[in-house]
């Protein structure tokens, strides 16, 4: 199974018909040679400003990067279309908190697939775990393993 992310960076306020995420998922879809995705994240909350330069991290003259605010309702949206159109199975949020989902769902006709989050012994994210099992919305936890290292060892 092949399980790509997108940012969705350009499905922002002004691009409220999707045709960012649309073209993300499509170039995604056209670099793995598939038909479609089984299981498609929302990666992070936010966006950021891509110019098509081929830069990933795009950066303001004073070195910031340059973040892109979209409302995730619309973003979340234009997901559920590629759904309809049949090259996504499945839809999903990566690092969005409990209000941001929250957010989401009220409005959502899908209600996310799966959710991916950080959580481990020090951090447990009791809460959020909770609020998922309510929902019966299945989560992939992701570890952070180096900074668990690195705080095990007195590093950090």
């Amino acid at each position: 199974m092949q399980t790509p992310r997108t940012l969705c960076p350009h499905a922002t306020g002004h691009d409220s018909h999707g045709s960012a995420a649309s073209s993300s998922v499509e170039q995604s879809l056209d670099n793995l040679k598939l038909m479609y995705v089984d299981l498609l994240l929302v990666h992070m909350p936010f966006g950021l400003n891509f110019r098509g330069e081929g830069n990933y991290m795009p950066t303001l003259p004073d070195g910031t990067l340059d973040y892109a605010l979209y409302v995730l309702n619309q973003t979340w949206s234009a997901m559920e279309g590629l759904v309809k159109e049949g090259i996504v199975r499945c839809i999903g949020l990566s690092n969005f908190t409990q209000k941001q989902m929250e957010k989401i769902i009220a409005t959502a006709n899908i209600k996310p697939h799966n959710v991916q989050f950080e959580c481990h012994s020090y951090y447990k994210q009791n809460v959020l775990r909770k609020f998922l099992n309510e929902k019966g919305i299945p989560s992939v936890i992701i570890i952070i393993i180096i900074i668990i290292t690195l705080f095990n060892e007195g590093n950090i």
